[in-house]
């Protein structure tokens, strides 16, 4: 049964610019999303080699006002990471794009790229939760999650013999009626007999943070900022 009060966890990112260039050359900003500590829903954690969403060096210290630079999240993420078979193939689907940058305002080629963040959620099986990512900025870049980070939903709203269920997108920075993994009797939404990954726990599921960087104001090459990014889940 659904838990009926209401429990709020908000974990805290920090998002680092720091220019790397000089008077002569400016080349790039970095952009790290950092996790902080976050409470339980029972808990929402990041996953061990995605423990932040890292823009990398790549934004450029001398990009244009209104110019973006955006990372691919679920477009070409390993499946396994997610622990579901988004494609609905059978298989556990090697990473393609993962991280992939594109955009003018950073530079792009050379195998220069960046980190989504993966985040594990837990509760209690079957439960819905909402789960908020706003946009965030300091007047000199703003941060959106973009529809290339999303959240697994295993609410069963899929007929039986469809596509499992997807990993809705994030893209208007909330989503709700999210459900956490029940076990067997989210197996009803698969196309074939199991696409379970055996790391997989009843009460969880997994999130994609990825997204887009806009450039508001001049940036300026050596010079460091900082966001603050909340991730907000609550039962519902």
């Amino acid at each position: 049964m659904q838990p009926k009060h209401r429990m709020k966890k908000t974990l805290l990112a920090s998002a680092l610019i720091l220019g790397l260039g000089n008077a002569f050359n400016a080349s790039s900003d970095t952009m790290n999303v950092r996790v902080g500590t976050i409470s339980d829903v029972s808990s929402s954690t990041p996953v061990t080699t995605n423990t932040e969403v890292s823009f990398g060096t790549e934004l450029k210290a001398n990009a244009a006002v209104g110019t973006k630079c955006t990372m691919a999240g679920i477009t070409g993420l390993a499946e396994s990471k997610i622990q579901h078979d988004q494609d609905g193939d059978g298989n556990d689907t090697a990473a393609s794009n993962e991280g992939v940058l594109s955009g003018t305002a950073c530079l792009i080629g050379g195998g220069k790229s960046g980190t989504p963040m993966i985040i594990e959620i837990s509760g209690a099986a079957g439960a819905l939760v909402s789960v908020s990512v706003p946009n965030v900025d300091d007047g000199v870049v703003r941060y959106t999650p973009t529809n290339e980070s999303c959240i697994v939903d295993y609410s069963g709203d899929n007929p039986v013999g469809s596509k499992p269920d997807d990993c809705k997108p994030l893209g208007s920075g909330i989503l709700t009626g999210v459900g956490l993994w029940a076990g067997s009797s989210d197996l009803d939404t698969d196309t074939t007999a199991d696409f379970n990954y055996t790391a997989k726990q009843d009460g969880t599921t997994r999130m994609v943070l990825a997204g887009e960087l806009e450039v508001l104001a001049a940036l300026t090459a050596g010079n460091a900022t900082t966001l603050n990014l909340d991730v907000v889940v609550t039962y519902e």
